[in-house]
């Protein structure tokens, strides 16, 4: 009886031991993600590995295993991509590809380049995401904004779904990461460095807006080339100067045509659409219509020169399209506003750049009914934009107030002046 009561004894106070250490463990779990987080972490070698593992797949045709090394989202859309004859742009211009180096990056070096809106899973907690710069010398069967003979620089986001690596964004990186890079890293020999810097001359150009290829050449497909006007530029009268001249270029790659991922009202399905049909079709689904014409104007200047920003350096390389129905909300055959389409039409023959010259993504959103919103911000608020218009803030003054001294605009932004020719 005496053994049987010590018995119950040691038992019930090894249960309480075990409770407590159960409680400290979770808690310490808890603190250290183990519970938390039980996403298997990667090397920098299984990153590496699946980013040439997808290039093989490339160089195969193999389109099945391709996909598969895409998250979820772009899989759908790849099923569909390889089912349709009439795409042709993406990685289907592949003839081969042969990777040259690839650098892992920091997130924080990159995050700003990161399509957080039109992929979601790059919202993940960012030690489930990794960032590759990758140079890859292309072979393929036609030259445009997604691929070009010679060496290919792209920024390849992979993030973990499942407890597996996926592939999720696959485009062109900005060029003062991969000059940093060129720099900073040892090149085998001199004709490297020369096929390395014909691939940065490419971006650069890009950020000036204008499309080309290793070799300088200047591509048309999809793109009208246009040159300053001297005579329209002089005509302005709402610089306190001269309207600057963007960059050493004299010509510009002006989009003719846009394509657009319909992932909200398509089934991921490419529509290819006229450019000014794209803009008329976004902004009275971005600005309400019935708003003050300078506000709607400003407005305008986003909405181009997001699209002119994508059309240049598309979201997807691989899939061959330059934005998605996130990016803004194109909706095909919107109600037509004469508003929304004057305001179009009053900056047809007009662009908007940087204080340096160079094309920027002119981040916007809703902003509060009634306010301004911070001042240099980088982000146009819409609401804020009406209210500076009836203030009487001019368009130039609304655009300046939000990305003059942002990280897209050191000083004012420049509104040039062009003529498309049409």
């Amino acid at each position: 009886m005496k053994d049987h009561y010590f018995r119950q004894k040691f038992i019930k106070e090894v249960f309480i031991m075990s409770l407590v250490l159960v409680f400290v463990i979770a808690a310490w779990g808890e603190k250290t993600n183990i519970y938390a987080n039980t996403t298997k972490v990667y090397s920098d070698i299984d990153v590496i590995n699946t980013v040439n593992k997808m290039v093989e797949t490339i160089n195969s045709k193999k389109w099945d295993k391709f996909t598969k090394y895409f998250c979820e989202e772009e899989q759908k859309y790849y099923s569909n991509y390889f089912l349709d004859s009439q795409i042709t742009d993406g990685v289907k211009q592949i003839i081969s590809m042969d990777v040259i180096h690839e650098y892992i990056v920091s997130n924080d070096e990159v995050k700003d380049d990161w399509l957080i809106e039109e992929y979601p899973n790059l919202l993940k907690d960012t030690n489930e995401v990794y960032s590759v710069i990758a140079e890859i010398n292309c072979k393929v069967n036609e030259e445009n904004q997604y691929f070009f003979n010679g060496n290919n620089f792209f920024l390849i986001v992979l993030a973990v779904e499942n407890d597996e690596l996926k592939v999720v964004q696959f485009n062109r990186p900005n060029s003062d990461i991969v000059n940093k890079i060129i720099i900073n890293e040892k090149v085998d020999s001199n004709d490297e460095k020369k096929a390395s810097e014909k691939g940065l001359s490419v971006l650069e150009a890009a950020e000036s807006g204008l499309v080309i290829n290793a070799e300088g050449e200047i591509i048309s497909d999809g793109f009208k080339t246009v040159c300053e006007n001297e005579k329209i530029r002089r005509g302005i009268t709402t610089y306190a100067v001269d309207p600057p001249i963007l960059n050493h270029y004299t010509s510009y790659s002006y989009p003719t045509q846009i394509k657009v991922k319909l992932n909200k009202t398509g089934n991921n399905r490419i529509v290819t659409v006229n450019f000014t049909t794209y803009m008329k079709n976004v902004l009275p689904n971005e600005w309400i219509p019935s708003w003050n014409s300078t506000a709607l104007k400003a407005g305008a200047y986003c909405v181009k020169m997001v699209g002119i920003y994508r059309a240049i350096k598309p979201m997807s390389s691989t899939g061959g399209y330059n934005l998605t129905q996130s990016t803004q909300n194109y909706v095909p055959n919107s109600k037509t506003y004469a508003s929304t389409n004057s305001a179009i039409d009053s900056i047809i023959n007009m662009g908007m750049a940087n204080t340096a010259g160079r094309i920027f993504f002119p981040k916007y959103v809703a902003g509060t009914s009634g306010s301004k919103g911070t001042k240099g911000s980088g982000e146009l608020k819409q609401w804020g934009s009406q209210k500076m218009a009836t203030e009487g803030y001019s368009c130039e003054q609304i655009l300046n107030y939000y990305y003059s001294g942002s990280d897209y605009s050191s000083g004012n932004v420049n509104l040039f002046s062009y003529n498309i020719g049409y």
